[in-house]
């Protein structure tokens, strides 16, 4: 529809003699390069992009379209080579990364995996792990589970702000640690009071080697199945 659209726009344009004699992208800033050559052909120029703009819109609109859409499911992920469940580190609400109110963690580009809007002001290792990294503000964790995953869990947005105020932290870098180990603690009102949103992701650094993730959105309690991994 935008092809049909287009063409009979630059149709009328080239009917009406429009041209240019300048390089400038085109956009609305632009439109008067072509007003040097006369208002007719001026007219001419306007009513091509009015009909190649709105025809586009109501052509598409009248013939319709279908957005094919698949969802993934467990038995997608049976192929892979490897499948690993991933247990819910906080207890909550879980949530597509989409609806993350950061662009990083809503765009997946820092990884794939879901967010959980805590109930509960704690974060436990969700397998036997190593602590990698814990961020000196405490609103972030890394972890390394036994079978190589590295996860990363991030409490709330823009928490970072707090610098640990409202924090605290019950391992270090470097600690191996047993499932169901309490890693931080927090006060969950005290941070909503302020104002942050509390949407917690937990993703999936390693998502390169990734072959689908499948969430299982709900509510999930600590060590119910947040989502699971297939591996390519």
């Amino acid at each position: 529809m935008s092809v049909i659209a287009g063409a009979i726009g630059g149709a009328i344009m080239g009917f009406g003699g429009v041209y240019g004699d300048a390089f400038a992208n085109n956009g609305v800033l632009t439109i008067f390069t072509y007003a040097a050559f006369g208002m007719t052909k001026f007219i001419f120029y306007l009513v091509g992009i009015g009909v190649a703009f709105i025809g586009a819109a109501v052509l598409t609109y009248l013939v319709g379209f279908e957005e094919e859409t698949e969802d993934v499911r467990e038995e997608d992920i049976q192929p892979a080579e490897s499948v690993t469940t991933i247990l819910a580190p906080l207890a909550g609400q879980v949530i597509p990364l989409s609806e993350v109110g950061d662009e990083a963690f809503a765009s997946g580009v820092l990884g794939q995996g879901a967010a959980i809007r805590p109930t509960k002001g704690e974060v436990v290792a969700p397998a036997d792990c190593t602590v990698s990294v814990i961020y000196p503000s405490l609103h972030a964790v890394g972890l390394e589970l036994v079978d190589g995953t590295e996860l990363l869990i991030h409490v709330g947005i823009d928490t970072v702000k707090l610098e640990g105020r409202h924090f605290k932290k019950y391992v270090e870098a470097g600690d191996k640690i047993k499932k169901g180990s309490k890693i931080i603690g927090f006060d969950l009102d005290a941070i909503q009071k302020e104002g942050y949103d509390m949407a917690t992701p937990v993703i999936v650094v390693d998502s390169e080697q990734i072959a689908a993730i499948v969430p299982h959105y709900g509510e999930a309690d600590f060590a119910d199945e947040l989502f699971t991994i297939g591996r390519k």
